[in-house]
């Protein structure tokens, strides 16, 4: 109810500075907004507005104590820490914000930045990526010593100091040992005792670990350094396996590879979590999407245009303005009003004007329950050229402008705006304690409607009991061609290739495009596959006069179009893809691609497509098997 007559009023004050400004798209900006209506789904009106804009004196001070006084009864109220937000514009305030907080909390407050919901603020996370690093950089003690300390302390929780984990006794010199001896001595009496103090199994096994696959590796450290005993990691751990799923996707399984994206990028990713207890610090941009029970906007009084340069093009203006192509020029109302540069104030300034409002509008809409505002009030003089419609600075000066007409429609609240030299204090509804705050919800059995309860949820990881075994259809198929396991493997994937070359070409000129471009993806060009070895399999292939004939431009070509099979007795529907089906208008020809053994199925595959197209009404089919690697064409009765 409140953001619904508040907006309508600030628009509508907005709206008449566009005017007194001579702002054409002034009725685009009042049509844009017309509809920005939210629909409340409770009813009653639990839940409280504060707006207070306060006198220039002392302002800043002034805004941080009723900043702190707003969370302490809230707090008093029964509300969580982490069910208060607090928006800024900037980050310039951050630090102000969290100094007063100390001095009035202590530690029986904590506030939560952006920097907390990060993947590399989670401590399970790091060391994941510590222990990553230090199996393909063995030599990287500071890696071990940060890994070492956050196991021991931090995992397994031992009240031991840092110096009593890395420091070890010192080596005692022996007779007239050399000092490059000594020195290695003590070092690998360093490197034992270091080690000692990781998992035994991380340790002897390293070899092991490097090789295994990056995910399964992962899942592997995650059980070795028992990182299922930390609380409140699930959200990042959830997210880090996210990451890397993705990046795995997109890229080889390196382990440096991956980490050198983790340190330039993929670290800054963030979480969303209600899991870390603290009253969340934010900007307003970062905000967009959230919702708080509680939300506190203090310094409501941002600039709303900064006096900056703009880039202006001149095909338009009048000689000698046109003379390059840009110009930069200083933006300000009283320097580009009355010169050719005009127009372009005007687009920019209703540009500022937009995006200051769409702003507003997610900072107001943040709050489920409690919204609390704080900014500056204008002074007399201010207030008057305001009051002409004279262009606002800054965010508070529009609300002002608007608050007496706001109060005036909502009935119940509370207006006060006395001295000049006093706050100015706007208050609608109540504060309630948290047991009776919550919004009534309809048990309507809607999802978006119903209550939220967090669930908690932990990572588990469990022993793959699972290892792979050959089945003989696959010892089958190549059996016979190929007895060395390298070259069982070349065979197979030259097949792949093979197989992907000829259901994806129309005719035997599309061959060497199709070449060029496997060889651009990267997959003809490696140590298993060369051109020349796949360029002869294809040559020695198109020898047939058949294999021309099917390849030439005189068919139609369905390639691996699917065939959708319909039993009504079952009401399943069955997909089928031959290979290769073609026809000329005479004859409707099938032909499948194959490249290992012979076998029984493949023709009971290809009779049942030619059974397939007869039930299409397609008359004279006939289907055909083609083993390419021998260069063996079977003709398949129906």
């Amino acid at each position: 109810m409140f953001n619904n007559v508040f907006f309508e009023e600030v628009i509508k004050t907005t709206t008449a500075e566009l005017e007194a400004d001579n702002i054409p798209q002034k009725v685009l900006f009042e049509t844009a907004y017309a509809d920005a209506v939210q629909i409340p789904h409770c009813t009653g009106q639990q839940g409280c507005v504060r707006i207070d804009l306060l006198p220039n004196k002392d302002y800043k001070q002034s805004v941080l104590d009723y900043l702190t006084t707003a969370v302490a009864e809230l707090l008093a109220k029964g509300y969580q820490q982490k069910d208060i937000a607090i928006l800024v514009r900037s980050k310039g305030v951050i630090q102000d914000i969290a100094d007063t907080f100390v001095r009035r909390f202590g530690n029986d407050v904590s506030i939560v930045s952006d920097e907390a919901f990060r993947l590399d603020a989670s401590l399970a996370v790091n060391v994941l990526i510590d222990a990553l690093h230090l199996l393909t950089h063995p030599d990287d003690n500071c890696a071990r010593g940060r890994l070492i300390i956050n196991y021991q302390q931090k995992v397994l929780g031992k009240t031991i100091t840092d110096s009593q984990l890395l420091v070890v006794a010192s080596v005692k010199e022996k007779g007239n040992q050399a000092k490059e001896e000594l020195q290695r001595l003590r070092n690998e009496a360093q490197l034992h005792h270091l080690n000692s103090l990781l998992p035994a199994e991380y340790v002897s096994q390293r070899e092991y670990l490097i090789q295994m696959p990056v995910m399964d590796l992962v899942d592997k450290l995650f059980s070795l350094f028992q990182l299922n005993r930390l609380d409140g990691q699930s959200a990042y751990l959830c997210t880090f396996y996210d990451t890397l799923s993705e990046y795995l996707n997109d890229h080889p399984a390196d382990i440096d590879d991956f980490l050198k994206e983790w340190s330039d990028n993929l670290s800054g990713k963030t979480i969303q979590s209600d899991e870390i207890e603290g009253i969340r610090l934010i900007t307003i941009h970062k905000s967009k999407g959230l919702e708080f029970d509680n939300v506190l906007i203090p310094f409501c009084d941002w600039e709303l245009e900064k006096t900056t340069t703009i880039w202006c093009e001149t095909k338009d203006k009048e000689e000698p303005f046109n003379a390059i192509p840009v110009v930069p020029v200083d933006f300000s109302k009283t320097s580009m009003t009355g010169t050719v540069y005009e127009s372009d104030y005007r687009q920019e300034h209703f540009q500022n004007t937009v995006d200051n409002m769409n702003l507003l509008y997610v900072a107001f809409t943040r709050a489920a329950k409690n919204l609390f505002i704080t900014g500056k009030r204008m002074s007399a003089s201010t207030l008057k050229k305001r009051m002409d419609n004279e262009t606002t600075v800054n965010r508070s000066q529009a609300i002002e402008l608007s608050l007496e007409n706001i109060a005036a429609r909502l009935s119940g609240s509370i207006y006060t705006a006395d001295n000049a030299d006093e706050p100015i204090h706007f208050e609608y509804g109540s504060l309630s304690p948290v047991e009776t705050a919550g919004m009534s919800k309809e048990t309507d059995g809607n999802p978006f409607t119903s209550p939220i309860h967090t669930l908690p949820i932990r990572i588990e990881t469990f022993p793959h009991v699972v290892s792979f075994r050959q089945s003989n259809k696959s010892r089958d198929f190549v059996k016979g061609y190929e007895d060395n396991l390298g070259e069982r493997n070349r065979y197979i994937q030259m097949g792949n290739i093979l197989h992907q070359l000829f259901s994806t070409i129309y005719t035997e000129a599309d061959i060497e495009s199709k070449l060029n471009e496997l060889e651009q993806e990267g997959i003809v060009y490696n140590d298993e596959i060369t051109s020349s070895e796949l360029r002869h399999r294809i040559e020695v292939a198109m020898q047939s006069v058949q294999v021309k004939d099917w390849f030439s431009p005189k068919w139609q070509l369905f390639n691996e179009c699917t065939i959708l099979q319909y039993d009504k007795e079952t009401d399943e529907t069955t997909e089928h893809r031959p290979d290769r089906v073609m026809t000329d208008g005479n004859e409707m020809i099938i032909v499948d691609f194959k490249f290992g053994k012979p076998r029984e199925e493949y023709k009971e595959q290809v009779r049942r497509y030619i059974s397939l197209l007869i039930c299409m009404g397609y008359q004279n089919v006939s289907g055909y098997l083609w083993y390419v690697m021998q260069n063996e064409i079977v003709k398949v009765n129906q």
